[in-house]
């Protein structure tokens, strides 16, 4: 989104800010989040405040001289004095069609709840989480494989170009604020890595969403006693009965079905622990030749 900013080179960006410096990777050294980068790169000037609420921002804010402040994903709660201190007001770009899934992860959600559609809200940024004034919005389908990745990367563009366009009509007819109905509001809380794990007591369907949902981050997994076995692609089959959890097919076209409680989880890409990421065929031919007709999964 900053990229697109930066070559629309329309209004001048006077600061960004930015999360710290932090480890990472195995070695754990130190590294620049890609912003930063992007924006040293461009002779734009990079703040990353450790603290929020000692007004140091807000004061730099006001020195800047700053008309509008636009936040995407900071991560943080930002206190009033900030969202305040610009002349004009600070927008918000969330990556859902508010009120529905306010929150830190809309993306995720809008693909776990088998949404057919989603978007990004441009809204004025005020006390309360997401609940501020909508100025205005553009929608989307979401593929019936789209990933949180794929999605995630789909609405960053269309967030970038609905900033632009709504700077554009607020320099020319202005935007219409709108208040949300907080009444209808949903939420979409902060994803943990133990949300990964598939449980056959489900529709198939819904499994098949989340292993959508989950990718790439924390990915899908069944308990095994051995580990986790990590399932990358599969799909819902809505034929098919038999006791829950058991492999129902074994097949060189459809080679792993597992029965649900409605449908079969066909699953294209898994990982067992410990061992590479391969192909359900290759599984079956390698590390989980035990499968057959009836196996059982938790």
């Amino acid at each position: 989104m900053l990229e697109r900013l930066i070559s629309h080179s329309v209004d001048t960006l006077v600061r960004v800010y930015c999360q710290p410096d932090r480890p990472k990777g195995r070695g754990k050294k130190v590294g620049s989040p890609p912003v930063k980068q992007l924006a040293e790169s461009a002779g734009i000037p990079v703040s990353q405040p450790l603290k929020l609420k000692d007004g140091a921002v807000a004061q730099q804010l006001t020195v800047d001289g700053i008309d509008l402040a636009v936040v995407v994903a900071y991560g943080r709660i930002l206190p009033p004095d900030i969202f305040n201190a610009p002349k004009l007001d600070t927008w918000n770009v969330h990556a859902s069609l508010l009120p529905k899934y306010r929150g830190a992860s809309p993306i995720q959600h809008a693909i776990l709840n088998q949404e057919k559609y989603t978007g990004v809200t441009i809204m004025q940024l005020r006390a309360g989480l997401d609940e501020g004034p909508m100025l205005l919005s553009n929608t989307t389908e979401i593929g019936p494989d789209e990933t949180t990745g794929q999605l995630m990367e789909r609405l960053a563009n269309m967030g970038a170009h609905t900033l632009i366009e709504g700077i554009q009509l607020a320099k020319t007819t202005g935007l219409e604020i709108a208040e949300q109905d907080h009444q209808a509001a949903t939420y979409a809380p902060l994803i943990q890595k133990s949300d990964g794990s598939l449980q056959f007591d489900q529709p198939a369907a819904l499994l098949a969403a989340r292993i959508r949902g989950l990718s790439p981050w924390p990915g899908t997994f069944i308990p095994t006693p051995t580990g986790p076995l990590k399932i990358l692609s599969g799909r819902d089959v809505p034929d098919g009965d038999g006791p829950v959890g058991k492999v129902g097919h074994v097949h060189c076209l459809n080679p792993l079905q597992i029965q649900t409680t409605f449908g079969r989880l066909e699953i294209d890409a898994l990982q067992a622990p410990g061992r590479k990421a391969v192909s359900a065929e290759d599984y079956l031919r390698g590390s989980g030749r035990h499968l057959k007709p009836g196996a059982s999964f938790p």
